[in-house]
């Protein structure tokens, strides 16, 4: 039977001090003067994003994948290569003078996600049965 919690406090929690300091880091490139965002696909602000997000994967032992059209994908392999996978995640890129938080708070997102399950994983010597991925789209934009 399923086991049902309905006390919040025994869920993960996300960090929103570490969240909102992702959203800044990625928010400047490309930030504009007046809050909007401009990180075009392929563009310098684009690539500056991307290169921030590989090295989060690499920070935190995600797995980097990037498929041919520039998708890039964050494995955390808890239950193997072969596994089932939980995907979240958005794009990083942006239209002209776009919000902050367009597509961008959906990568950020997962990965606060990920922050946040890590921990009570390793505490409780749970073994997930599926692996979880953050993805960001290239080109979401179009």
């Amino acid at each position: 039977m399923l086991e049902i919690r309905k006390d919040p406090s025994a869920f993960p929690g996300i960090d929103a001090e570490a969240l909102h300091r992702m959203m800044d880091e990625v928010s400047a490139f490309g930030g504009g003067p007046d809050g909007s965002t401009t990180r075009l696909t392929l563009s310098r602000e684009d690539g500056l994003a991307r290169d921030w997000l590989a090295a989060w994967f690499a920070q935190e032992g995600l797995r980097l994948e990037v498929d041919s059209i520039g998708n890039m994908y964050g494995f955390l392999d808890w239950a193997g290569r072969d596994a089932p996978c939980i995907m979240c995640g958005s794009h990083l890129d942006s239209q002209p003078n776009g919000g902050r938080f367009d597509g961008a708070y959906g990568v950020i997102a997962a990965c606060s996600a990920i922050e946040a399950i890590r921990r009570p994983v390793a505490e409780t010597g749970i073994t997930p049965k599926c692996n979880f991925v953050v993805v960001n789209w290239t080109n979401e934009e179009g």
